[in-house]
């Protein structure tokens, strides 16, 4: 990624650049649903078995997952009525149960319902708990343009390795990587059967980029079973497939209508983080961890697998972080033949 002032930017480009869309918060639409652990009631019992203090509606659009802290209810409420935070748009639910520290301890599969103004009835999550130890093992093997991964495919891409992501329900796992000339790897005994399984391969330069992935807007589900297993080999695009994209950040200088948006330096914003993130909500490309970057007015990649991305931009008033005073989720920043290679992303600032 490379970054240079917003001050520096030529006007055309400014002005010229179609916008990036948003989330899907609204004031229209609300939800309905309640809540079963391991197939019992969400009472009292059944949260302090599994360790659980709160449930957290977890909401994916276009690949961003969204976590609010309206949207958190005490484990043993069982039900709930959401208030009216949505905009209409079809969106993806999955219910997860917390600790008091704030980790993960069940979830529920994906839900995907397309949501009205008024009241949106989802109905059950059926929550699954604490994982047995792994005992499934996983054959993965993945090709660059339909050719064998070689030291030649894997070159034309600047590929180093191969990353395998996987996750159950809303909880991500942690990811495996072999060199990308291999052409193949394994997981031994890393893995859980009987549970559906999203796994996705991710193709790596030596920075740890993301270059491409497969599948490219979506997970491979599999169910594993104990001991081997094995799946169709996955395939990245090749060289030609594969695009520039850029992003200039114009940020809001208050809340109240009608807002203003200028530079970095004109609304007082000091410093920021940012994700990139593809079709299937895999990070392409984010700040490195620790204190924010300074701020600045455009992002550029240069070559980018053809998809859609969404980037997920914080603002701070003070350059060691804090709280944000700014927030952005700018979505269907597309990278394909005859597709703008420039968006606007207006960042608003937060009440």
């Amino acid at each position: 990624m490379r970054r240079w002032p917003a001050a520096v930017l030529p006007l055309p480009l400014l002005l010229g650049c179609p916008d990036g869309g948003f989330d899907a918060r609204g004031t229209e639409a609300a939800v309905t649903f309640d809540w079963r652990i391991e197939g019992s009631a969400a009472d009292a019992t059944a949260c302090a078995s599994a360790a659980a203090a709160r449930a957290r509606l977890v909401v994916r659009l276009r690949g961003g997952d969204w976590r609010d802290p309206d949207l958190e209810w005490p484990c043993d409420a069982g039900a709930v009525e959401t208030p009216a935070v949505f905009a209409t748009a079809t969106l993806d639910f999955a219910l997860e149960l917390v600790d008091a520290a704030g980790t993960v301890v069940a979830w529920s599969p994906w839900k995907r319902h397309t949501v009205a103004p008024g009241d949106n009835p989802l109905g059950t999550f059926d929550l699954a708990g604490a994982l047995p130890p792994p005992d499934a093992s996983l054959d993965v093997a993945w090709t660059v343009g339909g050719a064998p991964a070689d030291a030649t495919t894997c070159a034309s891409l600047g590929a180093e390795t191969v990353a395998l992501d996987w996750r159950i329900g809303a909880y991500p796992g942690p990811s495996w990587s072999w060199p990308c000339d291999g052409g193949a790897g394994r997981v031994e005994r890393g893995l859980r059967s009987g549970r559906e399984i999203d796994l996705r391969l991710r193709l790596l330069d030596a920075d740890g980029f993301t270059l491409a992935a497969s599948p490219r807007t979506s997970w491979y589900l599999a169910t594993l079973e104990p001991g081997d297993n094995g799946l169709p080999a996955f395939d990245f695009p090749a060289a030609e497939e594969r695009g520039p994209l850029a992003v200039v950040l114009s940020w809001a200088a208050g809340v109240e209508e009608p807002v203003a948006y200028g530079t970095c330096e004109e609304v007082g914003v000091a410093a920021f983080r940012y994700a990139l993130r593809d079709e299937a909500g895999s990070t392409v490309d984010a700040a490195p961890a620790g204190a924010p970057l300074a701020c600045t007015g455009y992002f550029s990649w240069p070559a980018l697998a053809f998809g859609r991305y969404t980037l997920e931009v914080e603002g701070f008033e003070s350059s060691s972080g804090g709280a944000p005073s700014w927030r952005a989720e700018c979505w269907g920043l597309a990278v394909e033949t005859g597709a703008p290679d420039s968006y606007l992303c207006r960042v608003p600032r937060l009440p």
